[in-house]
């Protein structure tokens, strides 16, 4: 890429006539991976250059502890708060932990004994969910099996509209045998059930060679990407995002959730989202969602988990 900070022909009292204004939408325009270029890093993991997420700050109590318990959120001493966002939400053993101690700290304490009871029961359904999985699996994996469960069910009951289901039965099996992780940040591709390349960042521009050519005109999935499974499906933003805008090529990206209920409509209608994966759909709005791609793999890295 050409070093933009070099001034060798740069004309500082010319005036900018072509900057865009405030109200234009920019969009950025890289320079195409070469795929051979490609090829060759799709066999590199990144597991070991990607740490895991960095720990936050602790809690540190700016009160006293009052002698009598405070039931009224008029009287709680300055800097309280019944938030606990130093914890790792999905470590409901270190939240079990701070319940206790936000009881005996005798503020707002009911507050803390509801919130400790409902820990508890969910704590006992996560044991429930691990002993339901093979042993040696991470709680991230679990929990990540879980939703791939209901996906699975989704695509079946709705005869596969994406063309995700032997990649979802892949990725399924390629966890419960822990050829496959939860690693922080980082993310799989998968076609048809068969594994892409190694855990690798999310990255955009990988996306635009993916769906470049349109020799193949199936769905691909993007498995992973974010620290926790509840948190995906990651780093792309809510569609449509237009790429390559300036040389015609504009697509629309439409990262679909989770299994979720998200309430009903307008009509009283439960709404029912699924998958993690992203779905293409020409600018002209054509067809149905899907993803055009182009894998010129000799061979793939993984056999297919079928």
């Amino acid at each position: 890429m050409a070093d933009v900070s070099s001034e060798e022909e740069k004309e500082p009292d010319e005036p900018m006539t072509d900057a865009p204004s405030d109200d234009e939408d920019v969009v950025e325009i890289w320079e195409p991976i070469i795929w051979n270029e490609m090829v060759g890093d799709f066999t590199v993991s990144y597991v070991k250059e990607v740490g895991p997420e960095e720990p936050k700050k602790p809690r540190v109590r700016e009160y006293d502890i009052p002698r009598e318990p405070i039931h009224n959120m008029k009287d709680v001493p300055k800097g309280w708060s019944p938030l606990d966002d130093d914890i790792d939400p999905s470590n409901v053993d270190a939240q079990i932990q701070r319940c206790e101690e936000r009881i005996s700290e005798n503020i707002m304490p009911s507050i803390f004994k509801g919130r400790l009871k409902l820990l508890k029961k969910r704590r006992r359904k996560e044991r429930e969910l691990i002993e339901s999985e093979p042993k040696g699996l991470s709680w991230n994996v679990v929990q990540r099996l879980q939703e791939l469960k209901g996906i699975k069910k989704f695509l079946q009951a709705e005869s596969d509209p994406y063309n995700h289901l032997s990649s979802v039965k892949a990725v399924m099996k390629a966890y419960s045998k822990r050829f496959l992780h939860w690693n922080h940040g980082l993310v799989t591709y998968w076609h048809e059930g068969t594994m892409l390349c190694s855990p690798r960042p999310r990255d955009i521009e990988v996306l635009k060679l993916l769906v470049s050519e349109e020799e193949y005109k199936t769905g691909l999935w993007v498995e992973g990407g974010s620290s926790h499974p509840s948190r995906l499906p990651g780093n792309v933003p809510p569609g449509p995002v237009k790429m390559n805008a300036a040389r015609g090529n504009q697509y629309r990206f439409y990262p679909r959730t989770n299994i979720r209920n998200t309430g009903p409509d307008n009509g009283g209608v439960g709404v029912v989202s699924a998958s993690s994966a992203l779905c293409f759909q020409p600018e002209d709005a054509t067809g149905p969602f899907q993803i055009k791609m182009n894998m010129r793999l000799k061979t793939p890295l993984v056999d297919q988990f079928s």
